[in-house]
């Protein structure tokens, strides 16, 4: 019960932009004790599902600019190629920290963003 309580509130933020995904990651591996690629797994079908509603709801909208969409889909192919690659060349326990550092970055940037000097909401 408390799994499903901690992923409405998850799903909640996400809907917000608060980074919901990050925070299930987060919560997967350091409450749950879940190996990362386990937690990123799930962290994927999670995203998945939420992509579709609010993709069907656009859709319904007429509010997708098309050319838009097929640019950031091959770009998006790209970067993952090419990072797919690069991740390949570091050993996991470096990836780790590297998604670890960039999360509390990012956490940091959302916290203290209109307080930083040079950063612009």
């Amino acid at each position: 019960m408390f799994d499903f309580v901690i992923g409405v509130l998850i799903a909640a933020l996400a809907g917000m932009g608060v980074g919901g995904g990050g925070l299930l990651v987060l919560y997967l591996v350091f409450i749950k004790d879940m190996p990362q690629l386990e937690a990123q797994g799930i962290n994927l079908v999670f995203f998945v599902f939420a992509a579709l509603s609010s993709l069907l709801y656009h859709i319904r909208r007429r509010e997708i600019r098309w050319k838009l969409v097929g640019m950031v889909i091959g770009v998006g192919v790209v970067g993952a190629y090419f990072g797919a690659r690069a991740a390949a060349a570091f050993e996991p326990q470096m990836l780790r920290r590297l998604f670890g550092g960039l999360m509390m970055l990012s956490g940091g940037i959302v916290l203290f963003g209109g307080k930083i000097k040079g950063i612009k909401k």
